[in-house]
């Protein structure tokens, strides 16, 4: 039977975004079980990010409940799964249900998702930390406690006053020149703005820097990354695959920052993933702040799809208050996953309310 699961998780602290403050994660768990097999899914559209609302999602499932009931049901999930995706085009419901279909095959063949998708075991995923540009003292002690959990890259926020963010990125190189420091603008900056930081910043080895213009500026990336010599990589820029078709043909990155839950269906980011070896572009993924399910089958598409040398944004599940964490998904600065067929069993229903 196929079903659906309302959730809403507070954060520990209130998130502050380039668009607003997040004070709790809401989403939906999509359960389907048959034969003693329960498999799962997640979808959770982020506010302020993703194009459609959980509302919406939420009318199309009720909607077509039965027909997904029977599509999972006789085996045709591909079908509906890809019609609704063409109808609505809402990346948070596609990669939700794709989770589903591919958690329920892959308990059915007895393996595990990453080996159901890859035909390899699942290789363990170098994971970023990330941290505001505190008072130098606090700063120094925040970067040691993250170094002290395994931690080998760290991702500042930038973006307000560039000269106390560059007083402490020295900082921070200079107590730690062995750490990875990538840094990450939110689309703050305008190109000279960019252009004119970005080269203050050149002698810190600064892995790279993320969206340091505007998403509508394509062209102004281009120029930032023709005229740093820091990495620049691309994030709100690339919303799907044309986005990052574009960005690709006219080398406009270096890096793309893929988020699954925002991106849509995972056969798009195996297109995206080829699309972007051909054009010598790394590719990092990273959660959108979802549940388990969703970070999961992010971690598992970043050992899949992702760099082998890059940290990938994994390191997102103590943000929230989540009512039974379970183990530790984060070991020594990399991320864990089960080795039970599919995703395992990774949340109790019962703290969940169920829509019909």
């Amino acid at each position: 039977m196929f079903r659906i699961f309302k959730y809403q998780v507070p954060f520990v602290k209130s998130f502050r975004t380039s668009v607003g403050t997040l004070t709790h994660r809401k989403g939906l768990i999509l359960t389907y079980e048959a034969d003693g097999i329960i498999a799962f899914g997640e979808v959770a559209p982020l506010p302020g990010f993703s194009l459609e609302s959980l509302d919406q999602v939420i009318q199309v499932l009720q909607h077509n409940q039965k027909f997904l009931n029977d599509a999972f049901t006789s085996g045709d999930t591909e079908t509906i799964i890809s019609l609704l995706d063409s109808i609505h085009q809402f990346p948070s419901l596609s990669f939700g249900l794709d989770t589903l279909q591919t958690d329920l095959n892959a308990k059915r063949s007895g393996l595990s998702f990453h080996e159901f998708l890859f035909r390899k075991s699942f290789k363990q995923v170098a994971c970023n930390f990330a941290l505001g540009l505190s008072a130098p003292d606090k700063l120094k002690e925040q970067v040691h406690q993250v170094i002290s959990e395994g931690f080998k890259t760290i991702k500042f926020k930038v973006g307000g006053d560039f000269k106390s963010e560059m007083e402490a990125l020295r900082s921070v190189r200079a107590n730690f020149p062995e750490i990875n420091i990538r840094i990450d603008a939110n689309q703050a900056w305008s190109y000279d703005e960019a252009v004119r930081n970005l080269n203050q910043l050149s002698d810190l080895d600064i892995e790279y820097c993320e969206q340091p213009v505007s998403c509508d500026d394509p062209e102004g990336l281009k120029s930032v990354t023709e005229n740093v010599s820091v990495s620049i990589a691309a994030d709100e820029s690339a919303r799907n695959f044309q986005d990052v078709k574009n960005l690709a043909d006219q080398k406009a990155c270096k890096v793309l920052i893929l988020k699954p839950m925002l991106f849509g269906r995972i056969n798009k980011l195996i297109v995206t993933k080829e699309l972007a070896i051909t054009h010598n572009i790394e590719v990092v993924l990273t959660t959108s702040f979802e549940g388990v399910i969703g970070r999961t089958a992010t971690a598992i598409l970043a050992s899949g799809l992702g760099s082998k040398k890059l940290a990938h944004g994994l390191a997102t599940g103590t943000y929230l208050k989540e009512v039974d964490p379970g183990e530790a998904e984060i070991q020594k600065g990399f991320y864990r996953v089960s080795k039970q067929p599919g995703l395992g069993s990774p949340v109790d229903l019962k703290y969940l309310e169920e829509i019909s």
